[in-house]
């Protein structure tokens, strides 16, 4: 499997050729990294739609406008390879444009990041938990295109009418976009994604797709919203690949963690350094696993 954002694939590449995207250390878990099958979004259609960009203006995952000082995106977008939270620094966040760099709309806003919230049992290697809150400041200003998502309160069912924007890839190994993009997909039956994966959450996570392939988030999507109706219901966080039919994208359950996300909204015990982080043994092993493995091959060549 691979995750949906440019931003910690990379750390393989030198003993694996797994890196698919542009990222520097992100763990994300989906192939490709824009949208695949959609179409342009027009000016205000996802008013709380948020980039996530380096400091450098690279942009690496998206993320949902939940109140002027917030933004929803996925924990993958936020942590390292060994699951460390990545400080507020790292962010620079931007809300009210179609295109990202080197395209810049005249109407863009721009925030740093303060704070960085991560759920204290994100688990990377099994994605469980796979959702974090990012606080910034000033606050956003809202307009006729841009304001604030409302969350669902329950999960949406098989087969709902749903849709999900970002600046990924179009195709699997693709480039990314720099132009907001958008596509119709439909909430797919648990059994059938677990049949696929084998380790979807039933409450935590949500598939979405359609039935001939083709439509789907990708790399560099992490982190956005999956709207149903008037709520925003999920946060793209990975799959196998982009747009194939037997392997639809999954999304972490925002209904799922309701209370955990209101609790971040109102923290106020200090400054970032301050946050609980997530527990050690939500820290993928697969990474030590394949430095132990490359180490010992290094030690019997040597040895022979």
């Amino acid at each position: 499997m691979t995750f949906r954002s440019f931003y910690f694939l990379c750390l393989l590449l030198v003993t694996v050729n797994l890196c698919r995207g542009d990222g520097e250390n992100s763990a994300d878990k989906s192939a490709s990294t824009r949208i695949v099958g959609g179409t342009l979004a027009y000016a205000g259609e996802y008013p709380a739609q948020i980039s996530l960009q380096k400091r450098n203006r690279f942009p690496f995952c998206g993320g949902t406008l939940i109140d002027a000082s917030h933004v929803l995106t996925a924990a993958h977008c936020c942590t390292t390879q060994t699951g460390v939270v990545n400080g507020p620094s790292t962010y620079f966040l931007m809300g009210n444009s179609l295109t990202v760099p080197p395209q810049i709309s005249l109407s863009n806003q721009t925030r740093d990041a303060t704070h960085v919230f991560v759920h204290p049992y994100y688990n990377s290697n099994t994605m469980a938990n796979d959702v974090a809150v990012i606080r910034v400041s000033p606050p956003f200003t809202f307009n006729t295109t841009i304001r604030s998502a409302t969350r669902t309160p329950s999960r949406p069912p098989s087969n709902s009418n749903c849709s999900v924007a970002g600046w990924g890839t179009t195709s699997t190994d693709g480039a990314a976009s720099s132009s907001l993009r958008r596509v119709n997909v439909l909430t797919i039956d648990h059994t059938r994604c677990n049949r696929a994966y084998g380790n979807i959450h039933p409450t935590g996570m949500i598939c979405a797709g359609t039935v001939e392939g083709g439509k789907d988030s990708c790399q560099g999507d992490s982190g956005g919203g999956l709207y149903c109706g008037n709520y925003v219901v999920g946060i793209v966080s990975f799959g196998a690949t982009c747009g194939d039919a037997r392997f639809p994208g999954v999304y972490t359950s925002i209904a799922a963690y309701n209370d955990w996300i209101d609790s971040t909204l109102v923290w106020s015990g200090g400054s970032h350094y301050d946050i609980p982080t997530p527990r050690p043994g939500g820290a993928s092993t697969i990474f030590v696993s394949l430095y132990v493995i490359a180490f010992g091959v290094y030690i019997m060549l040597v040895l022979r």
